[in-house]
């Protein structure tokens, strides 16, 4: 980016492009709600633990405060650089956005696997099992993804200072 012209246009240019990439992220999840919703046959391609409408809602309004997050730091903190009072009260507002998150997460586990697990409990044990496997393998998944973002962020920030 130093190759650039223009100093600040490498700034730019970063910004422009996340943004798009937000943009792209929300329009395919939009874009995937409402495919399911006017086209129901389209959820047998879902594996079974995704085809809780409820679960998506969340999993989708979770991503959209996760979303506005890391906006509002971005925002605040790098191109701002928020110090002192500002940085907290930006902060803050971080945290309270992810906690309004946290709340979706909530309700996508509850319709991913709690509702799930419930429906599979009155079809017999061999169903109970088979879906608990799968919840486990997603759970190891999920939680390998957060490592390796948790990674991602630690590497990004030591090498920014």
């Amino acid at each position: 980016m130093r190759d650039l012209p223009w100093p600040p246009s490498g700034f730019i240019l970063s910004g422009v492009c996340y943004f798009a990439g937000l943009v792209f992220a929300i329009y395919v999840f939009v874009f995937a709600s409402n495919g399911l919703k006017k086209h129901p046959e389209l959820r047998d391609f879902l594996p079974r633990f995704m085809s809780s409408e409820d679960g998506r809602q969340g999993l989708f309004g979770a991503a959209t405060f996760a979303a506005i997050a890391a906006v509002a730091h971005w925002a605040g903190i790098t191109v701002f650089g928020a110090a002192g009072i500002a940085a907290i009260l930006v902060k803050l507002f971080v945290y309270f956005v992810l906690l309004l998150g946290l709340t979706q997460v909530a309700q996508a586990f509850d319709g991913f696997v709690i509702r799930t697990l419930i429906s599979s409990a009155s079809q017999g044990d061999d169903e109970r099992e088979a879906l608990a496997k799968r919840v486990r393998q997603v759970g190891a998944t999920i939680a390998s993804v957060l490592a390796a973002l948790a990674a991602i962020a630690t590497v990004y920030d030591v090498t920014l200072r």
